[in-house]
């Protein structure tokens, strides 16, 4: 196996475990539907000492945007998924560079630039 070859199968086995901890990072959203869900169940039923509830559109808000944060999350997760396995395949590049380059987005530049500095091995010489 020449070196190109096992840097490819290195980055789909990455591109792999990227994506699977981006499926795992995008359920914490839904952990603002929770939080909207319980301001829903406390603005229909207000406390005992005649307080006033909080409002049932600041529960929807919560719950749309815990959900929206969630499917994007899963979308960009599955994404990654499918550009490490266009990677293996050898096939779909361009697909994969448009991931890359949306990947990169997540990063902030600092992070970036020591993400970078890490890898520091070229594909080809």
């Amino acid at each position: 196996m020449d070196r190109d070859t096992e840097q490819l199968n290195l980055l789909a086995i990455f591109h792999y475990v990227v994506g699977g901890l981006a499926a795992l990072f995008s359920f914490f959203a839904l952990f603002y539907s929770i939080i909207g869900g319980f301001l829903l169940y406390a603005a229909e039923h207000p406390g005992p000492n005649s307080q006033e509830p909080p409002p049932a559109f600041l529960g929807w808000i919560f719950i749309v945007l815990g959900a929206v944060f969630f499917l994007a999350g899963v979308t960009i997760a599955i994404c990654i998924l499918i550009a490490g396995r266009c990677l293996s395949r050898r096939k779909g590049y361009s697909f994969a560079l448009v991931i890359a380059c949306i990947e990169c987005l997540s990063f902030r530049s600092e992070q970036f630039s020591e993400y970078l500095q890490s890898l520091r091995f070229p594909v080809s010489q």
